[in-house]
């Protein structure tokens, strides 16, 4: 008598070929995942700080009074020293004493600087939008941009937010947008 014998399943050999090609695979895509990890990171922030300036400026309007954007110094209180909007502390949209909005707890990886356009220099006043939604800076500077970068990314990554005298914001690549800018580094 013979006997039919079909063997289902995989052998020992083949399950471990299997797994080294899903490893080096894996090392392979590691790296381009954490950069489109970071860059997401990168979009997000960006995306809340647009959306608090848009807030900023339609409060503005709706209300007809003037609204401030401001680093907050940890106590719901505007700072007005230095040029850094990232940290734990964040950021406030405030109408006088009173606070609106309020962005905090900003990855230690992420750097959310302002800058005087033009020139490129640090801008550390307040931005307010005024009742009719235009923006005014502190110290008469005739426009500034946010700087969003990751510290591990470097060059390779960023967003810009400028800010038209209109109020009106825009996003966009700082390696693309020109114009003799900063850019991440």
């Amino acid at each position: 008598m013979k006997l039919n014998k079909k063997v289902l399943g995989f052998s020992l050999i083949e399950l471990l070929v299997v797994l080294v090609i899903i490893t080096i695979l894996a090392s392979i895509a590691a790296p381009t995942f954490q950069t489109a990890i970071r860059n997401s990171r990168i979009r997000s922030y960006a995306n809340e700080m647009m959306e608090s300036l848009n807030f900023a400026r339609s409060e503005a309007i709706k209300r007809g009074r003037r609204l401030t954007l401001c680093k907050n110094s940890g106590s719901n209180t505007c700072k007005t020293s230095g040029n850094q909007w990232h940290g734990a502390d964040g950021w406030l949209v405030m109408l006088n004493a009173t606070v609106l909005k309020k962005v905090e707890n900003i990855s230690s990886d992420i750097e959310i600087n302002a800058y005087v356009s033009g020139s490129g220099s640090a801008y550390k006043g307040n931005i307010s939008y005024k009742r009719r939604g235009d923006v005014e800076y502190t110290g008469g500077v005739a426009g500034i941009y946010f700087l969003i970068c990751d510290k591990q990314l470097k060059a390779k990554g960023g967003r810009k937010i400028s800010i038209a005298a209109s109020g009106r914001v825009k996003s966009s690549d700082p390696k693309q947008d020109g114009g003799g800018e900063r850019q991440c580094s």
